[in-house]
């Protein structure tokens, strides 16, 4: 699966395909902190 395809399947698993590309970084750098958070566990 290329990276597209990925990005396609998650964003349609967690149901965030309506999201401005403003709200998807935001997303994004919070998804980013919590999975840090997670392997510094």
């Amino acid at each position: 699966m290329d990276s597209k395809a990925r990005k396609a399947h998650f964003l349609a698993q967690s149901g965030r395909k309506e999201l401005t590309p403003k709200q998807q970084k935001r997303l994004r750098k919070k998804e980013n902190k919590l999975l840090s958070g997670r392997k510094r566990r």
